[in-house]
């Protein structure tokens, strides 16, 4: 049976203006996670007010 490959996704995180980008931003922080918990933590951010670039 194949192994299960675990997928990572990156984004870039914007605290202070509330932005979370899928590409390099300015003076964001890096953040990378595996699937599962990459999407939770992203939906919560929209949905408490970040936006998306």
């Amino acid at each position: 049976m194949p192994e299960k490959t675990e997928v990572w996704y990156e984004a870039w995180l914007d605290e202070k203006n509330r932005i979370v980008s899928f590409h390099e931003i300015p003076d964001s922080q890096y953040y990378s996670t595996d699937d599962h918990t990459f999407w939770q933590r992203i939906l919560r951010m929209i949905l408490t007010g970040y936006r998306v670039q």
